[in-house]
């Protein structure tokens, strides 16, 4: 085999490895020549990644083949790996990559003797007293390459004699984020060795610290002894440390760290104010997601408890959701956490009279709450944290007392709009904080939205339905919390139509009888936002109910439907598309025009004389391409079901919409169009065949000559001919290859299903000249 140039080898051991493919015969002939060129660096300096690759792609390799009969086959491995380290300084990277790879070779009892005269190099004295370990590469692939090797006794010898502990400790004073991490992922991965390698084989067996083995021993008093530091960088590396040893360590490890460390974290907590708060949060819920800490009386939940008395208001609240959401917490513990949790809406409650009977008996309260609760923006803040987190632990959401929480959500938003019942001059000034706010009451409803799935919501449901009415007839509301509204009132007649509960329903029906007025006044409203917003969701109102009994009465006699017709010409081309939606709902409900008696108008008639024809206007006159959007799909829709073809004429009709259609600038009002072309053509045929002949495009001898023309000429009514042939030449090509479909598959229907090719491989020229012959045939029979 010829040698490859340098060139070709990296291009190959670049495909090697983006294919996740291990060393083939090809790539085993190279390997030789790629050591010689991970030497040579003129060739890589464009591709450092090349680096991690070879890395990864060496340790998949050793997982599935003989390492001590590779090496012994690739002896070129370990002699670039010598060559590497005279490198010069400048070339970190590449001393980086040999040490990572040293110690994936050493990760292997077979491979460790190959590479021992190495690891002294590489991991003993002489890298730390060389220039090259100031670089923090060169300390990353010396934290991460001990760890890939600590897997067996040998291992673990070296890197206990090798003075790499002292070189740990001493890394862990450095004050850098990018070593924080791998120093205490090695801590935590080189204490579980130790102990699984050379601890007592019984597992059962219950140490204590001095009986560790050394590295354990050595690793895990140093740590725990850190948590007592002044220094407090000192003390967050010792937290970190140990939550590494936590979320990795085994049940013998982490019992003999939390036996020790107990005390300091019992003093951080008695000492005040708590320093590394964020860390020690992450140390508690690490220890209480193991399984033998999570008995009621273990001393963890002492410490828990402590915790949220101890940390921040904020930090408090976060931490007490992230307890709730374990769902392993002893009860008193879970109702501590669910008191500072809902502080703030018992603070609600406490500033109004309406509701005093449900605030929430001997609730904890943190030392914090109440100055904070009395200043504008901290009331904001936290609320909206504890919003945040009751959306967090929503499928626990079983543990929150529920009419206290719906009760005080509620009369948040009544504080947002100045409308709640306060008495005493701390609730209106509280009150005069919330007023407004548009982010409260945001969260708020977004809250109720998600409470609709909740067993006992019912109970609470004319309650929120009362404030909702006072929200959609409030003046000054804002467009999104409008929204937002119509949203919440949505989900509730959702919840409401499907619950078990017989008086749920018949709520729910005075709610709407209620609010349609509303809803008109929305339609007449000065800001198109709330026109637009009101009649979408008077839309999904038709989608979802027209079929319950009371609702389509409501409807009809409500105004809406003509108000709708109106807006067909708002001047916000939002709205006008907004309006088409709606009125295509509206024309579903058969009996409207029992409610139109005042203009003794028909639905039919309604359509006729008010809806298509402002329809058409829109879809010919409307500058706006969204509204036209709209009107084509209606019409589709209307085909698809039905309503099309009840006109008087609905030939006439299809004639002009797709007279007009075909000269929109608008790519997906000409999509629709082509599609209304196609259900009428199907729809005419009454048969759906895909397949015909690709030679032949002359009409089959053996087909009813009687429906075929009476097919055709029908189609030739609606001037579908005439619109394909057009559509053919548009200038977008997704148009015109969707009419060359059609006009394929009309050939199909025609030629009796025989197959069919791809309308592609026809030319457009063969295509106008069969579709012609077909038009003169029908003309002269």
């Amino acid at each position: 085999m010829a040698v490859p140039t340098s060139a070709e080898s990296i291009l190959c051991l670049k495909r090697a490895l983006e294919r996740e493919t291990l060393m083939d015969t090809f790539c085993s002939d190279l390997l030789p020549h790629i050591c010689d060129l991970l030497l040579n660096r003129r060739h890589l300096v464009s591709d450092d990644t090349i680096f991690q690759k070879l890395l990864d792609w060496f340790k998949a390799l050793s997982s599935s083949v003989d390492v001590y009969e590779f090496m012994s086959e690739n002896v070129c491995v370990v002699d670039m790996l010598y060559d590497i380290l005279d490198v010069p300084d400048e070339e970190s990277d590449l001393y980086a990559f040999a040490m990572r790879l040293s110690g994936i070779i050493a990760a292997h009892e077979d491979g460790f003797p190959l590479v021992l005269g190495l690891l002294e190099d590489f991991y003993g004295s002489f890298t730390v007293s060389n220039t090259m370990w100031d670089r923090v590469e060169v300390k990353l692939a010396w934290l991460n390459g001990f760890q890939d090797m600590l897997e067996h006794e040998m291992s673990i010898r070296f890197f206990y004699t090798n003075r790499s502990l002292s070189v740990i400790l001493s890394l862990q004073r450095e004050r850098s984020m990018f070593l924080a991490g791998a120093i205490n992922n090695l801590v935590a991965h080189a204490i579980t060795a130790s102990v699984k390698i050379e601890g007592n084989p019984n597992l059962d067996y219950v140490y204590e610290l001095n009986e560790l083995p050394d590295v354990a021993f050595v690793l895990l008093s140093r740590s725990v002894e850190s948590l007592g530091s002044d220094c407090p960088y000192a003390a967050s590396q010792a937290i970190r440390t140990l939550i590494a040893i936590f979320k990795d360590g085994s049940s013998v490890v982490v019992g003999i760290a939390w036996r020790h460390m107990f005390a300091y974290i019992y003093t951080f907590l008695e000492d005040g104010p708590l320093r590394n708060s964020v860390y020690l949060e992450e140390l508690l819920l690490s220890v209480v997601r193991i399984p033998i800490f999570q008995a009621p009386n273990c001393n963890v939940w002492v410490l828990v408890l402590r915790t949220l008395k101890s940390l921040h208001l904020f930090q408090s609240i976060t931490f007490a959701a992230n307890i709730i959401k374990l769902r392993i917490a002893p009860k008193d513990v879970s109702y501590h956490a669910l008191s500072v949790l809902l502080y703030p809406f018992h603070h609600i409650l406490k500033m109004t009279t309406a509701y005093s009977d449900l605030s929430l008996e001997q609730i904890y309260c943190h030392p914090e709450a109440v100055n904070a609760m009395s200043m504008k923006l901290s009331a904001i803040a936290l609320l909206s944290l504890s919003f945040r987190c009751i959306r967090e632990i929503g499928e626990t959401v079983g543990f929150l007392p529920t009419n206290g929480t719906f009760c005080a959500i509620l009369t948040l938003l009544l504080f947002c709009i100045g409308q709640a019942p306060v008495l005493t001059p701390a609730g209106k000034i509280f009150s005069m904080h919330l007023f407004g706010c548009l982010k409260l009451q945001k969260a708020a409803l977004d809250s109720l939205t998600n409470f609709t799935c909740l067993l006992n919501a019912h109970k609470c449901q004319e309650e929120i339905y009362k404030i909702l009415l006072v929200y959609v007839d409030y003046p000054g509301i804002d467009p999104i919390v409008l929204k937002k509204t119509l949203n919440t009132s949505a989900s509730w007649l959702w919840a409401s139509s499907v619950s078990k509960n017989k008086d749920s329903w018949p709520q729910s029906i005075i709610f709407l009888k209620d609010l349609l007025p509303l809803l008109l006044k929305r339609l007449c409203n000065t800001h198109w936002e709330h026109r637009q917003n009101t009649l979408d969701y008077i839309s999904d109102l038709l989608n979802c109910y027209t079929g319950r009994e009371g609702f389509k009465l409501s409807l009809c006699a409500s105004g809406i439907p003509h108000r709708a017709v109106d807006l067909l010409k708002d001047p916000v081309s939002a709205v006008r598309a907004g309006a088409v939606q709606c009125l295509s709902r509206l024309v579903n409900i058969v009996d409207l025009h029992v409610r139109l008696a005042k203009n003794a108008m028909s639905m039919t008639a309604m359509k006729k004389k008010v809806i298509v024809p402002n329809f058409m206007h829109i879809l010919s006159e409307d500058q706006d391409p969204s509204p036209r959007r709209a009107v084509i799909k209606v019409f589709v829709d209307w085909l698809i079901l039905g309503h099309i073809q009840n006109f008087h004429e609905p030939e006439s009709l299809l004639y002009r919409i797709l007279d007009v259609a075909k000269k929109d600038s608008d790519c997906e009002v000409k999509s629709n169009a082509l599609e209304l072309a196609r259900l009428f053509v199907d729809q005419t045929f009454n048969v759906c065949v895909a397949n015909s002949s690709p030679y032949n495009a002359e009409l089959p001898s053996n087909t009813s000559k009687v429906r075929i023309v009476g097919a055709l000429q029908k189609l030739n009514k609606v001037g579908i001919f005439t619109y394909l042939l057009d559509a053919l030449c548009d200038r977008d090509k997704t148009v015109a290859l969707g009419a060359c479909k059609i006009l394929i598959s009309l050939k199909s229907k025609l030629s009796g299903g025989e197959e069919t090719v791809n309308a592609e491989l026809y030319g457009l020229e063969r295509l106008k000249d069969v579709l012609k012959n077909w038009l003169l045939k029908l003309h002269r029979g």
